[in-house]
C-alpha cells in the first residue's frame, strides 16, 4: 500500500517508458501542434472458449502482461481484476476553441476527443483509439471507459495519468471481459496555451500525444 504524497515518477515501468522514449517521443518532437478550421492476459482457470478467443486475439499482437504496471494508490484497480495485455498509443489529442462556460465573453480550448493509433511493441497497428473514448482492435471488438480517477503525469507538458471503468461495446474480440482501463506514461497533448479567441472561435488543435493502455480482466 502506499502512503502519503506520491510521486508518479517512481513508478515507471522500465521496458515500456524505454520504448516510448525511443520511439513514439520522437514521433511527437517530429510533429507540432496541428489547428484546422472549425468549418472544415491473465490465464484464466479453466480451458474455456472465452480462453481460446482470447488467446487467438492477443495473438495478433497485442502485448500481454503478467502483471500490472506498478502505479500510485490512486490508480489501482480494484482487487479481483488482474493486467490481462496492454497497447502504446501515438495521435492527437483534439481541442476546440469556445467560449469559456463560466464567462461566455471569453475564449478556451475545449477537449473534443482523442484520435490515436493502438501499436504493439514493433509499431504495427492494432486498432484505434477515438471519441468515448473507445478503444476498437483491428482484429474485432472494442471497449468504452467511463473516467474514475486522474492525476498529473510526471511530464510537466503531458496529459494526466487515469484509471477508467471499462464496458465492452460487444461480446467478441480481444476486449471481451475487459473490466478496467489505465492510460499511463503519457507525453504531450495538452491543450495550447495561447491561440483561442473570439476571432479563432470554431478553431481546433490537434496536439500530438503518445501514452501507454493497459487492460485488465477479472481474476475472480
Amino acid at each position: 500500500m502506499v502512503r502519503g504524497p506520491v510521486d508518479p515518477r517512481e513508478y515507471r515501468v522500465g521496458p515500456v517508458g524505454h520504448a516510448r522514449r525511443s520511439g513514439l517521443r520522437s514521433a511527437r518532437a517530429a510533429r507540432g501542434t496541428r489547428f484546422v478550421s472549425g468549418d472544415g492476459v491473465m490465464a484464466p482457470r479453466g480451458f474455456s472458449a472465452v480462453a481460446l478467443l482470447v488467446g487467438a486475439a492477443l495473438s495478433t499482437g497485442w502485448i500481454r502482461d503478467r502483471s500490472g504496471p506498478e502505479v500510485p494508490a490512486i490508480l489501482k484497480v480494484p482487487a479481483g481484476n488482474a493486467a490481462a495485455f496492454h497497447a502504446k498509443a501515438t495521435g492527437v489529442q483534439i481541442y476546440v476553441c469556445n467560449p469559456a462556460v463560466s464567462d461566455p465573453t471569453q475564449f478556451a480550448w475545449t477537449f473534443k476527443s482523442p484520435e490515436a493509433k493502438l501499436l504493439d511493441a514493433d509499431g504495427s497497428v492494432l486498432g484505434a483509439h477515438y471519441a468515448g473514448p473507445t478503444w476498437e482492435s483491428r482484429s474485432g471488438g472494442k471497449v468504452v471507459g467511463a473516467m474514475l480517477q486522474s492525476m498529473p503525469s510526471p511530464e510537466a507538458d503531458a496529459i494526466p495519468w487515469l484509471l477508467l471503468q471499462a464496458k465492452p461495446a460487444d461480446d467478441a474480440g480481444v476486449f471481451r471481459g475487459v473490466t478496467f482501463v489505465q492510460r499511463l506514461h503519457t507525453t504531450g497533448g495538452k491543450a495550447p496555451a495561447t491561440g483561442c479567441d473570439a476571432a479563432r472561435a470554431g478553431r481546433e488543435a490537434r496536439v500530438p500525444y503518445t501514452a501507454d493502455y493497459f487492460f485488465y480482466r477479472r481474476t475472480v
